[in-house]
This record gives structure tokens, sequence and C-alpha cells, in this order.
């Protein structure tokens, strides 16, 4: 987990149990992702943050650098509970309730494009290969082990199929791309890499209708 990733501004919800006031906030409102750290904020007005026990029904939650988190590897509901000791024992003085999502699959790229009509310009000018998460807002880069493109060209017998290895366009991809032109069809296929968990995985083919 990176600095910057724990540094986000934080959107503080309170809530009012058995007459203390207590703050547990994440930066994504009350949503966390399955399977990796989730920093939280935790507070509660007149009780000091050593004296505090958090602790969670769906999930585990940890402190370091100055910061909670919170895993689960669950998909579902989870409830963070602060809890604070009173004569030796835990007292609970607040929860809230969040939901536990799955990250979304990484959607493969070739510059801004995962496909579809492509100037051959536009496509000629591509360097690399990427995996993005949409709609998720942290900062994880996806690895590309490989993959085959494969340029088709409809008004002819012309065909190529060519492997790279890493996700930047190797000496022979580029020359291949250099020689499309309109009419032709570019495929991105057998995309391999390693997912947000480092989990080998391969991701949906591009196809391209250059013009």
């Amino acid at each position: 987990m990176t600095r910057t990733f724990l540094i986000i501004i934080i959107l503080l919800v309170t809530v009012v149990s058995k007459s203390q006031d207590i703050s547990i906030a994440n930066e994504k409102m009350n949503i966390f992702y399955k399977g990796i750290e989730n920093p939280i904020s935790v507070a509660a007005d007149g009780v000091s943050n050593k004296s505090l026990i958090i602790k969670a029904n769906n999930g585990t939650v940890s402190k370091q650098y100055g910061y909670y988190s919170f895993r689960s590897d669950s998909i579902g509901k989870a409830e963070i509970i602060i809890y604070k000791k009173v004569q030796g024992k835990l007292k609970e003085i607040g929860r809230r309730a969040f939901r536990v999502k799955a990250i979304p699959d990484p959607i493969p790229k070739v510059g801004p494009s995962t496909g579809g009509r492509i100037a051959t310009a536009v496509l000629k000018a591509q360097q690399y290969i990427r995996a993005d998460i949409g709609n998720f807002d942290i900062d994880y880069k996806i690895q590309i082990d490989s993959f085959i493109i494969c340029i088709i060209r409809s008004d002819s017998c012309y065909y190529k199929e060519l492997k790279n290895v890493g996700n930047k366009f190797n000496e022979n991809t580029i020359e291949a791309l250099s020689e499309i032109k309109g009419g032709d069809t570019v495929i991105f296929k057998y995309i391999f890499g390693k997912n947000i968990y480092g989990e080998l995985m391969e991701f949906p083919s591009l196809v391209f209708f250059c013009y």
C-alpha cells in the first residue's frame, strides 16, 4: 500500500450510538473492496485512540503507520465495531455497516480504446498495451506479460501474426503496425497478465477496424 493511497481525502461520517459520538470512515464512503487493504479513519469523542479496540464481523482490522485498515476475503456486508475498555472489559460504543465488493475485472486498452473503428494513424502511433480497472479510483498497476497481434487484410490473402512479450510493443509489432492501412483488421488476443491479486489471467481480446 503506497503512502499516496493512504493520504486520500477522507469523507467522515458521524454515527451516534449509546450517547457516544464516533466516526468511522473510508474514502469510498460505504464501500470496501475484497482482498485488499482498505484504509479507514476511526475516532470517538472523548476517548483517546489508544483506548479504542476496533473489530469487524466480516474481516480484520489492523493498524500500521498511524492508520487503520480493513481487509476481507468475503463479499457482502461488514460492520466495523468500536469498543473501549471499561474496568478491564470491552464496551461497545458504536458500529457502522459497509459493503464489501469485488474489484472490477481489468479492461485491456491500446491507447484510449478498447476496440472498434480506429484511424490507422492513431493505431500506428501507439507503443504499448495496458489494462485499467474501470470505475476504480485506487491506483494499482496491472501487469501485462504477453499478447499476440494479428493483422488481416480483407482485399488480399495478407495475414500476419506475431507474439509480443511484455506490454511495450517490440520492434516486430511496431513494424507490422507501420504497414497497416484502411480496411485492415487488427486483433490483440491471448493477452495474459496478472490481476490486482497477482493471479495470472487472460484478458479479453481487442479488435480494431482500421480506416
